[in-house]
């Protein structure tokens, strides 16, 4: 086993409690003082016209996955997503099969796209690696998480006809980071999941594979992106990453975190709902 997936797997599956750690806090707009951008007050300059709806499409083939989906927390995702974003329509947001592993946004429908086979590669990619099946399920869902995260970018960036410099996928990338860093223990350890996932992906790609035409970076260069934006947000949580993260990196990586956390809440805020 390569030292990638013994230190991440080691880490991600074997905790078994939070870290409690001071967070720093953060000075809004308005002066008010809090421990969090998302939780400062904002103002709404948009009409709330839609939500976020999920369904997950009927499937033979699949159907113990859907049931697992179905009874986790995707619907209360959802209502949280809904309680937090102003939306001009409807997007969807469906599991369904796809015939192929992976996980899609079509503008033209406002659709984000989750395919079954990507969440049953996940389920194979992480079986060898723990010990029993509530750390299997763990794993399979922090990953798709990240995957989920990564399309909600797509999503937001054409609905709110945001701007991007740079690779989109990339962009992308970070928020997904950011929502999850920024969550309970189980979100945060989803963020190492998209890490890992990059990972393994990359250690098994023969370099003569390596597509550097695509829009996307390389599994390896996601892979070390998102292990140390995780560790900027909280290098307590994620003092493991030490060990695969070159010194030159990890040195900067809290303030690469602080900038691109900044730098989505502008973007994203005035699309958000004031809060109560």
């Amino acid at each position: 086993m390569n030292k990638i997936s013994i230190l991440f797997l080691l880490f991600l599956f074997s905790c078994s409690q939070p870290q409690i750690v001071e967070r720093q806090t953060v000075q809004c707009w308005d002066g008010s003082v809090t421990d969090s951008l998302a939780k400062c007050p904002l103002q709404q300059k948009f009409v709330d016209a839609g939500d976020f709806k999920v369904s997950f499409a009927v499937t033979k083939k699949y159907a113990e996955l859907r049931s697992v989906l179905q009874e986790e927390v995707f619907d209360s995702t959802v209502q949280l997503l809904n309680s937090v974003f102003i939306l001009p329509y409807d997007v969807q947001i469906v599991f369904s099969e796809c015939k192929e592993v992976n996980a899609f946004y079509f503008p033209a429908q406002k659709q984000v796209v989750m395919c079954y086979e990507l969440m049953n590669y996940f389920a194979d990619l992480f079986e060898e690696f723990v010990d029993s099946d509530e750390e299997h399920g763990r794993a399979v869902l922090s990953a798709t998480y990240f995957v989920f995260f990564h399309e909600l970018g797509h999503a937001v960036i054409d609905i709110f006809n945001l701007p991007v410099t740079g690779k989109e996928e990339d962009a992308v990338d970070q928020l997904a980071t950011v929502i999850l860093a920024e969550g309970s223990f189980e979100m945060q350890e989803a963020a190492l999941a998209g890490a890992l996932f990059f990972g393994l992906s990359g250690v098994e790609t023969d370099v003569q594979d390596l597509a550097f035409w695509d829009e996307h970076s390389l599994d390896l260069q996601r892979f070390f992106n998102v292990a140390c934006w995780v560790y900027g947000s909280n290098s307590d949580f994620a003092d493991p990453v030490l060990d695969v993260l070159p010194k030159e990196r990890a040195i900067g990586c809290k303030e690469e975190y602080a900038q691109i956390k900044y730098s989505w809440f502008e973007l994203l805020k005035q699309h958000m709902k004031v809060e109560e």
